[in-house]
């Protein structure tokens, strides 16, 4: 049988049954467990109807986490500082092998944000693969083929978790008011001013 002597071969779950003339044939096989997270940019709101997006205008994000691997990840959450989400349930939250699920989430744009000129940011997916161990991704702006800059115009030579940018419109304006806050006139002015006026009523 090829065994030596005094050993007994195991089966898949590394037990034995005490006799060495059954034991089943066992080929092990590679659990490769890994969750992929797209974030992308779903619709954009002009709130107040100006036709740019600046501050007040909403941005709704998918986020997009399929199963990557070959064995099953339960329990998958995306979080996102950005927006506000900490362990957000995508839906489904359990998925298969090349199984996908999703969440939307919704942020309004800031005066910060318009001084910035762009929104930028990544967020994570995170689950729990068939062996009780953690599985997680850093989102990428929708192509993992494909290396896209951030907000700086900046790469840095991972295409699997560029960040999410949006830019924003940007519009410098001043307006001047001038206007007369006082009028200072001499002693005589306002004297013969006063003369005037009682003269008129008189």
């Amino acid at each position: 049988t090829g065994v030596q002597s005094g050993a007994l071969p195991i089966d898949g779950e590394g037990n034995t049954n005490g006799d060495p003339t059954d034991d089943p044939t066992v080929q092990p096989l590679d659990q490769v467990p890994a969750i992929q997270l797209y974030k992308t940019i779903a619709t954009i709101t002009d709130v107040n109807g100006n036709t740019i997006t600046d501050a007040g205008d909403t941005i709704e994000y998918l986020f997009t986490v399929t199963n990557t691997g070959n064995v099953p990840v339960t329990g998958v959450t995306v979080s996102d500082a950005k927006i506000g989400l900490l362990n957000q349930a995508i839906t489904p939250a359990d998925l298969l092998p090349t199984e996908s699920g999703t969440y939307t989430g919704l942020y309004t744009v800031t005066a910060e944000d318009v001084a910035l000129g762009y929104i930028e940011n990544t967020a994570t997916a995170t689950g729990t693969d068939s062996n009780g161990d953690p599985v997680s991704d850093t989102s990428d702006a929708g192509d993992d083929l494909v290396e896209t800059v951030d907000g700086e115009g900046n790469t840095n030579d991972d295409p699997t978790d560029d960040p999410t940018v949006q830019p924003l419109d940007q519009e410098p304006e001043l307006q001047l008011y001038k206007t007369i806050a006082t009028i200072t006139t001499s002693e005589e002015h306002t004297t013969e001013l006063h003369t005037l006026t009682k003269r008129e009523i008189q």
